[in-house]
């Protein structure tokens, strides 16, 4: 751990101090100073400043922590790691002196010798931005146990009991006025506070979901613990059975986040051995353990009580470009009935290619959503018909959804929460499932999803609107307008990530697609994993769509 260390040093540790003070027991005690993680920095100068971790939770953690001064030599050790991990270099810090990154038997060392000393808070917080953001984007909360200081340059907007000075405690007065604020801090009474704390869905998320299972069902063992290292060992088990009366809710909350299938003792995991039910079961459990008890879901709500604004889920328009009036009465209740994670409707720009919509059908077909119609001249070229949608949006983010495909009701909160957990710049979906019309065939295709990538299905990609514009819009391209966004974003540095397929359809007719390869191109047998006779999709494409048994 000190190996080239710069002494005297600093070693910050969520392990017994006792422990490591004896791995060092050869240097003088002067040279090693020893403080568990949370604690406040020793008044000591130091030249190298090390950060002794368990797993990526508890560095994101520290990273969001309290300050410990600075230095120029810095070293993390995270004993728990499935990479290396390399910090995003901050420009202010001047040019790096050096920097080694390791992964050695399962442990990530990462090395830091800056040119001048900078905030160790800074480091570690850079080291841990690649998985995501680092705490609030908006709200700060103080801590419990964190004093209060009414001339901070930033304050707090919520003060978590219980702290000295707040009200409910043992009658103490009100915490004093912010100046900066220009009013008091809002203290939260013991009713504001969440049952447990929130989960960090940049470290227990899907990513990288094994869709088939290499391991039988078993019982949640007794010794299982909320770390990545159990996530990741337990979502390979066709299903983990958790006893009724298990009492750690934050344990079964930070397994079904990362995409464990977990049942009740009592239940038919044995419907759960077809790899489509388990995966359909699993998505079910981390969509709703996402929405309630991820940071960004546990901060809303908590701010919501206090009456505190706060950052929000996006808001969301859906682009449908479409030069075949008939098809409206197809796709615009699918897209009716998109929500966002909060519960907001979806606003719907219909560019209409070549014809005008009927306002009254179109106001019937959408039920009440937000609707705007834009018609574009019969020569235009998809890509500019879709720019002209994206010109007419309003949301936050976009997405861009085609007149035939199917939809599930989820497909946009799959999406709005793969977009913050995956920590990606455009989202989408796997062409997984496809109907063969002609063939009236249902095929699901072998590929991965929750990954990292380049590519996703064209008629599910979201991205923000401001992205879009930076990247100059959807090019004026009759075909192939997709492709040439995934490979702006790509080339740009964007993140690119494909969450799971379920919700989604890809109809395949016998004529009228811009990019058509032939049925054969779908019916390779190396690229599919099942295929069924008629309509067939999962159970999460739901609720009643024209022309199917659903």
């Amino acid at each position: 751990m000190l190996s080239g260390a710069r002494f005297p040093a600093l070693v910050v540790t969520d392990r017994r101090v006792d422990d490591v003070r004896a791995e060092n027991a050869d240097r003088p005690a002067a040279d090693v100073v020893v403080v568990p993680l949370g604690d406040a920095r020793p008044d000591v100068q130091v030249r190298t400043v090390v950060l002794d971790v368990a797993d990526v939770a508890v560095l994101r953690s520290a990273a969001a922590g309290r300050a410990m001064g600075s230095a120029r030599h810095l070293r993390c050790v995270v004993r728990s790691a499935s990479q290396a991990l390399t910090p995003r270099l901050h420009p202010m810090w001047g040019a790096a002196v050096s920097l080694e990154c390791s992964l050695d038997d399962g442990a990530a060392t990462t090395t830091l010798e800056l040119g001048e000393r900078r905030p160790v808070l800074e480091v570690w917080r850079a080291l841990a931005a690649p998985l995501g953001a680092i705490g609030p984007e908006g709200l700060r909360v103080l801590p419990a146990g964190v004093p209060y200081d009414a001339d901070a340059k930033v304050p707090p907007d919520l003060i978590g009991p219980p702290v000295p000075g707040s009200v409910g405690s043992d009658g103490e007065a009100a915490p004093a006025e912010s100046h900066v604020l220009a009013r008091r801090p809002v203290v939260l009474d013991v009713g504001a506070i969440e049952p447990f704390a929130p989960i960090d869905e940049a470290v227990f998320n899907p990513v990288g979901f094994p869709r088939a299972a290499s391991e039988p069902e078993i019982d949640l063992p007794a010794e299982a613990v909320l770390t990545p290292e159990w996530a990741a060992r337990l979502r390979r088990h066709v299903a983990v059975r958790v006893p009724a009366s298990m009492a750690d809710t934050r344990l079964a909350a930070g397994l079904a986040m990362s995409g464990v299938p977990l049942v009740a003792p009592d239940d038919a995991a044995q419907m759960l051995a077809d790899p489509l039910r388990r995966e359909e079961h699993s998505v079910l459990l981390r969509r709703g353990a996402l929405m309630e008890h991820s940071t960004f879901a546990a901060r809303r709500r908590v701010a919501a009580r206090a009456g505190v604004r706060d950052t929000g889920w996006p808001s969301v328009s859906l682009l449908l470009a479409t030069r075949r009036p008939e098809q409206l009465a197809f796709a615009l209740p699918q897209l009716a009935r998109q929500r966002t994670p909060d519960g907001g409707r979806c606003e719907i720009v219909v560019a209409a290619h070549g014809f005008a919509p009927d306002a009254a059908e179109v106001a019937t077909l959408t039920d009440g959503a937000p609707v705007v119609v834009v018609t574009v001249a019969p020569e235009a070229v998809l890509g500019e018909v879709l720019q002209a949608a994206a010109e007419a949006s309003s949301g936050d983010v976009v997405m861009k959804v085609d007149d035939d495909d199917w939809y599930g009701p989820d497909v946009v909160t799959d999406l709005v929460l793969a977009r913050r957990y995956a920590h990606a710049d455009l989202v989408g979906m796997p062409a997984e499932f496809v109907y063969l019309e002609g063939r009236d065939l249902t095929l699901r295709r072998i590929g991965p999803s929750e990954n990292h990538g380049r590519q996703a299905a064209g008629g599910t990609l979201m991205l923000s609107r401001t992205l879009l514009r930076e990247l100059g819009g959807f090019r004026p391209l009759g075909i192939g307008e997709d492709a040439r966004l995934l490979d702006a974003v790509v080339r740009t540095g964007g993140v690119v990530y494909r969450t799971q397929g379920l919700g989604y359809v890809l109809r395949r007719r016998a004529s009228g697609h811009t990019w058509d390869p032939g049925d054969d191109y779908f019916l390779r047998p190396e690229t599919l994993t099942a295929q069924w006779p008629g309509f067939a999709p999962s159970a999460l494409v739901t609720g009643p769509i024209e022309g199917t048994d659903r």
